[in-house]
């Protein structure tokens, strides 16, 4: 009997304790949380939205930093939550609140903020603007164009001449702007609403009305925002540079993605929509940001964003996680960069500064390129052109930087092709030697004037009898004229054209970066190609590096490279692997390959060839000598006077390497109008300088200061 009263009292505190549960979860759900679970159930939409992914950094060989990330915040818009019927009053609600703490905000439209209205931006965004007026016409949908009529249709044909004034009438009927607004209202609303349509703004697809806000602006907007529905905050990424000018040509930029970019309507396959992008995205323009961007473009996730019936967002709640972009380590090395980046001008400035205010020995010079390559590895170390720009100029001012006739925007390592002038050479010798043309003791009695098949070409060196070595050393025209003529004379002649690709001229290297030209080898072959006609003396021109010669200073910095290897060389190449985003796995390594067999090549020859080459800048006669009088390291190197299409100016050429017994690097220099060659060299100098003085197994106290004057310039034509 006691047994059973226990029992009886046990299944009491049992249904007690079960009730007290059930009263205490019931007050937690009406009372404690009662308003948060009423939005829940009063929720009636889900919209989904992107979470966007940071690109990956990219860094120099030794890992140090030179495009980055910087976090900030976005302002979106949830179509779903986003009331039409109120939408301009709510623009100008949000524009008033960022312009408080001065920020800007998402607006494309290329009409200009003041009255009398008119056009502002680029040709492309103009033409964008016209496009969608033609599609839009009047404020009706494209559905609405079969309800036109006749005069309504010669309106339409008239767009593509309508006035920015027109427009702006066409687009305040669209976007139905009555009211007593001011001008500026007018633009900022007529700018915010073009560019939602631009960014497909849609059920499917939030707006970011800004980017990059402070966090002041967020917190104002939260404080001030209660009655503007369907905004939402999130985090964003921002590519940062470590240094507004440093090498744009090889890391590039960033910038937003265009609507034909976007809706690639002629190749669908080309869409980068079809590719996962969305309009908010920015994509990589210009240096290893465009040609890595597979790489360095991460995954955006996405989160769900809870909106109740009364269109107030109530929560979010992360679906995807973003999948950052992985590392680009280049081959690069910063500090080298900055050294030959920083030493181009001033050199170029100090050939001005010699040629005395004459045109004709260097007072245009006014541009140039130089480039640094690892000739173990085919490694850029360093790639410079001049003019350049910075990437603040190159987002605020693209339109002034793409019609300057200095076209600073044009990276003249890859896609300026020059004549290399004397410093193809040493081409013309290692043909010339290997098929027997010429020997390595042989000399020839040369003169002032070249003058077979009655041609009446020019030699500046002291008539004299000189081998190839001496000619090499001197850069004897006339010697090379007649190496030349007789591989043509004996047939030969496309045996010259096949050693210069053997050395890698004439043909892309390949390198990492965009828009990179092939030049041309000059010879019967490209003459026939190009349907031109081939003629006996032309074989001369070719043998010194003119005709039709035309190479980049990236092929020559190889071809450079190839004769310090004994005839081998590695492609070139600027991207060093690929990690990801922690560091911990490496994604792509360096690929380096050879390009060249060395026994295709005589080693003999090109070992004639180095000889000339260290003469050049330690004879007495050597067009370099000057140059590298006293310099610590054993340079070898070919200086090159080539003669401009106009016939008036020469491009000053330099080609090297060193060190002569064990060569490491490779540095060519190219100097529009910068005349002699020998001029051109403080360049590399300056290189081998800080190339040698921070590699520890060289001294640096022998080493001479950087931006040392250039030897006066001479009237004389010197090759």
């Amino acid at each position: 009997m006691k047994i059973r009263k226990v029992r009886i009292c046990v299944i009491y505190v049992f249904v007690f304790v079960l009730m007290a549960g059930f009263i205490f979860r019931l007050m937690r759900l009406q009372i404690t949380q009662g308003s948060s679970y009423r939005a829940q159930s009063d929720k009636t939409t889900v919209q989904s939205t992107e979470l966007v992914a940071p690109r990956g950094e990219i860094m120099d060989r030794y890992g140090r930093v030179l495009a980055t990330n910087s976090v900030g915040y976005s302002l979106t818009l949830q179509k779903s939550a986003w009331p039409s019927d109120t939408q301009n009053a709510n623009i100008l609600k949000i524009t008033e609140l960022l312009s408080q703490d001065g920020e800007g905000w998402e607006d494309s439209l290329p009409i200009g903020h003041q009255t009398p209205w008119d056009f502002s931006g680029s040709d492309s965004q103009i033409g964008t603007l016209r496009q969608f007026v033609e599609q839009n016409l009047d404020g009706l949908p494209s559905s609405s164009k079969t309800k036109r009529n006749s005069k309504q249709d010669a309106t339409y044909k008239t767009d593509e001449k309508a006035s920015a004034a027109d427009i702006m009438k066409r687009l305040i009927k669209r976007y139905k702007i009555t009211g007593n607004y001011t001008n500026e209202q007018i633009r900022t609303l007529v700018g915010v609403r073009y560019q939602m349509e631009q960014q497909d703004f849609s059920y499917t697809s939030t707006y970011t009305f800004a980017k990059n806000l402070s966090l002041d602006s967020v917190n104002r907007i939260s404080e001030n925002g209660e009655n503007i529905p369907g905004i939402l905050v999130t985090q964003q990424y921002t590519r940062s540079y470590t240094s507004d000018s440093f090498a744009p040509f090889i890391v590039g930029n960033v910038g937003p993605i265009f609507s034909e970019e976007y809706n690639n309507k002629e190749d669908p396959s080309k869409s980068l929509k079809n590719q996962g992008y969305s309009m908010d995205d920015v994509i990589g323009r210009g240096g290893v940001e465009s040609t890595m961007e597979k790489y360095l473009r991460g995954t955006n996730g996405s989160q769900s964003v809870l909106i109740n019936k009364n269109k107030e967002i109530v929560g979010t709640e992360v679906e995807a996680a973003a999948q950052p972009g992985n590392n680009v380590v280049l081959t690069v090395d910063r500090d080298l960069q900055q050294a030959v980046q920083d030493e181009l001008p001033v050199v170029i400035q100090q050939v001005r500064t010699a040629a005395g205010g004459s045109s004709q020995i260097g007072a245009n010079a006014n541009a140039g390129s130089a480039v640094v390559l690892n000739i173990r590895t085919g490694e850029v170390l360093a790639m410079a052109s001049y003019p350049s720009y910075t990437r603040t100029q190159y987002t605020q001012s693209y339109s002034s930087l793409a019609s300057n006739p200095a076209h600073p925007l044009l990276n003249r390592a890859i896609q300026g092709v020059y004549r290399p002038g004397s410093t193809y050479k040493p081409v013309t010798a290692i043909a010339g030697l290997m098929n027997g043309v010429i020997t390595p003791t042989e000399t020839v009695m040369t003169s002032s004037y070249w003058t077979k098949y009655g041609a009446h070409f020019y030699d500046d060196t002291p008539p004299s009898a000189k081998n190839v070595i001496q000619a090499i050393s001197a850069s004897s025209n006339y010697f090379f004229y007649t190496v030349a003529d007789r591989l043509y004379t004996g047939g030969l002649l496309s045996k010259l054209e096949g050693t210069a690709k053997e050395l890698g001229l004439g043909q892309k290297t390949g390198i990492e970066l965009p828009g990179e030209l092939s030049g041309e080898i000059s010879g019967p072959t490209d003459t026939k190609n190009k349907g031109e006609t081939w003629y006996p003396a032309d074989a001369a021109q070719s043998g010194i590096g003119q005709l039709n010669n035309l190479y980049t200073p990236l092929q020559l910095a190889q071809y450079a490279g190839a004769i310090a290897n004994g005839g081998t060389y590695y492609k070139a190449h600027i991207v060093k692997k690929v990690t990801s985003y922690d560091n911990t796995q490496t994604v792509l390594n360096d690929t380096a390959q050879v390009s060249s067999d060395s026994t295709k090549l005589s080693n003999s020859a090109i070992g004639i060839v180095k000889q000339g080459m260290l003469s050049v800048t330690e004879a007495s006669e050597g067009t370099a000598d000057s140059v590298f009088q006293g310099f610590p390291v054993t340079v070898a190197g070919k200086t090159g006077t080539a003669q401009t299409n106009n016939k008036q100016n020469y491009n000053g050429v330099f080609i090297s390497f060193a060190p002569y017994d064990n060569p490491e690097i490779a540095v060519a220099v190219v100097i529009e109008n910068g005349h002699n060659g020998y001029q051109t060299a403080p360049v590399a100098r300056s290189a081998y300088n800080y190339y040698f003085a921070n590699n520890q197994q060289w001294t640096t106290d022998a080493l001479p200061n950087v931006s040392s004057p250039l030897p006066t310039a001479s009237n004389s034509l010197i090759p």
